[in-house]
């Protein structure tokens, strides 16, 4: 994992500014309603989609970098879900269709949503998700995860996408499979080096 080079900090920056500064998050704000909610992802979540997608396919070794950058308040949890789902990709995983090394990426990321101001607009879109990071890893790693998120409510909904249908390695392939199609048109592996 390289550093994220400046101009992709600058870049992401003026989105973060230009954010902060809209009439969507301003609206969003008076009302805290989903469907202004939905105005802000529809304006901001595609310049974060277009950017992303340059560092994927100029400067995949900081790709990690940038995703974490996005882990900011000020970014209003946007793009945050997709993220999340490329986390659950990247995993190498067995024959039993569970990963061989735990996924901290992923951890940090859905710790972050699980404490965000705009959680309640981020769950609907992280369910599967979830399901399916739960599924590849090992119960103790979930349980380990879910001790460490403090709002009772939020720990609830994600110990409720622990699927005891998911023990089934045969199930889990099926399932992991059919997300995965959902990506194809999407750049998010990273190289690793031992």
């Amino acid at each position: 994992m390289a550093t994220l080079s400046k101009n992709y900090k600058d870049e992401l920056n003026a989105i973060k500014s230009k954010i902060q500064e809209s009439e969507e998050l301003e609206r969003f704000l008076d009302t805290e309603e989903e469907e202004d909610y939905k105005e802000m992802q529809q304006a901001f979540e595609p310049l974060l989609e277009s950017l992303h997608s340059t560092v994927a396919d100029k400067s995949p070794l900081q790709l990690i970098s940038f995703e974490k950058a996005l882990l900011d308040d000020d970014f209003e949890g946007l793009f945050l879900p997709r993220i999340l789902g490329y986390s659950v990709l990247r995993g190498e995983i067995n024959e039993r269709f569970k990963y061989i090394y735990p996924q901290e990426h992923f951890s940090e990321i859905l710790l972050f949503i699980s404490n965000s101001a705009n959680f309640e607009y981020i769950w609907a879109r992280i369910g599967q998700t979830v399901q399916i990071g739960f599924a590849l890893s090992t119960d103790i790693w979930v349980a380990d995860l879910l001790n460490k998120i403090e709002n009772k409510n939020v720990r609830k909904y994600l110990q409720g996408q622990q699927l005891l249908k998911f023990h089934d390695p045969e199930v889990i392939k099926s399932k992991y499979l059919k997300y995965k199609r959902q990506f194809e048109k999407f750049n998010y592996l990273v190289p690793y080096f031992p």
